[in-house]
């Protein structure tokens, strides 16, 4: 069986995961996807902006440069383009509509990350 056919996997590890690591309330566990809601989203968004940095990986080269520029490293230089893509670079696409419904939350969550990205490389 898939993993994403497993309910207790999909719950505890996989749906919301951003949403739940970065909106989790306090000291709480964040393993329910169950507690996932439009309130934990917002707060998941306030800490975008409390974080020294924030990369995209589809802006990789960018991102690292902004990390060295931010922390005075050089990762930049040492960035590997080992199996950056895949060939045809939708080799998965059928997997979208089965994985698509788990990710609500954390599609929002990264558009906001995004938006913060772009307006820090202006």
């Amino acid at each position: 069986a898939s993993l994403l056919d497993d309910e207790p996997f999909m719950t505890t590890r996989a749906r919301y995961f951003q949403t739940r690591t970065l909106g989790v309330d306090g000291g709480a566990e964040p393993w329910d996807a169950s507690q996932v809601d439009d309130r934990m989203l917002a707060r998941a968004v306030e800490r975008l902006d409390t974080m020294d940095f924030v990369g995209l990986t589809e802006h990789f080269e960018a991102s690292c440069r902004r990390f060295d520029a931010r922390f005075g490293t050089r990762i930049a230089r040492l960035m590997r383009r080992d199996n950056v893509l895949r060939p045809e670079g939708r080799e998965l696409s059928e997997l979208i509509p089965q994985v698509e419904p788990l990710l609500q939350h954390d599609r929002l969550l990264y558009a906001a990350a995004r938006e913060r990205f772009i307006a820090a490389c202006r």
